[in-house]
């Protein structure tokens, strides 16, 4: 990331995402977003280092409870669009697990 900021958008993954290594030499702010439904995945303010990120997909009931920590997860047949946001020179890295 020579500007600070950086857009990158992955083929397209047909599959059940398991979860996302990040590697960053910055702190950044990811946001990861299904490219063609518009759709937020996750979006981290704050992070740096090596993390792995086991992403889930959060449910909601009819009166707004959220049960975030299920462990249902995201079957993709998309591409996934990583928006980066960070310090100039940022080395960033993404490693998708699927199957």
């Amino acid at each position: 990331m020579s500007s600070g900021q950086a857009t990158y958008i992955s083929p397209k993954i047909n599959g059940v995402l398991e979860g996302i290594f990040v590697d960053s030499d910055k702190s950044i702010q990811v946001d990861i977003i299904l490219e063609d439904m518009q759709i937020e995945v996750f979006s981290i303010p704050n992070i740096q280092g090596s993390r792995f990120i086991p992403v889930r997909l959060g449910a909601v009931d009819s009166e707004g409870v959220s049960f975030r920590d299920t462990c249902t997860k995201w079957v993709l047949n998309d591409k996934l669009r990583f928006e980066v946001k960070g310090a100039t020179n940022a080395n960033v890295n993404f490693t998708v697990r699927y199957c």
